[in-house]
């Protein structure tokens, strides 16, 4: 079949024969379709990859708001914080 793709792949449009262009048609379409079934079974285990991946990232924007929530609730504990380290005003040690 090789001798006869590199004949043909060579040859003038008018001295190929019509049978030989047809037998290498056919061999070509029936290693295509002997892959066909590999490449399916590739194409459904990248499509479940991608399905994991995607039920993992929709967790993303929950912990992205919980943190943000969060970082809200620091705020306000740590509002009231001065440099006297959580010691009010009134204990504040004064050196003169």
């Amino acid at each position: 079949m090789h001798a006869l793709k590199a004949k043909l792949a060579h040859a003038k449009a008018e001295e190929i024969e019509a049978g030989h262009a047809v037998a290498v048609i056919l061999h070509d379409v029936k290693r295509m379709l002997e892959v066909m079934p590999q490449m399916g079974a590739d194409m459904q285990r990248i499509t479940h990859t991608m399905d994991e991946m995607n039920a993992k990232m929709s967790g993303v924007p929950v912990m992205a708001s919980e943190m943000q929530r969060m970082n809200h609730q620091m705020g306000i504990m740590t509002y009231g914080v001065d440099s006297t380290m959580g010691r009010g005003a009134d204990d504040a040690v004064v050196v003169r």
